[in-house]
């Protein structure tokens, strides 16, 4: 299987795991929830360091993530309620 490389929006290579990937159908961008692989928990706790990123940009195996605007948290937040954990 091909590895996908992560990088923030200032190049720099990020050490984490894809949790799942999501369309706000609202703004029309897609984000993705991060495993950050740094146990900050108790040992048992499997996602202990999570974020959630917006993808800015996607070329082959690689993608550029950033922090999610301000402006986008609500929208981002009722498409995670609505159309992710609402389906779980």
């Amino acid at each position: 299987m091909e590895t996908l490389k992560i990088f923030d929006n200032h190049g720099n290579l990020i050490d984490a795991e894809i949790v799942f990937a999501f369309n706000c159908k609202t703004n029309q961008k897609n984000y993705i929830a991060l495993n950050f692989k740094k146990n900050i928990f108790e040992d048992t706790s499997r996602y202990n360091n999570l974020d959630i990123v917006e993808i800015t940009k996607e070329k082959s195996n690689t993608i550029e993530v950033s922090d999610i605007p301000e402006k986008d948290w609500e929208d981002v937040k009722q498409a995670l309620q609505n159309d992710v954990f609402s389906k779980i």
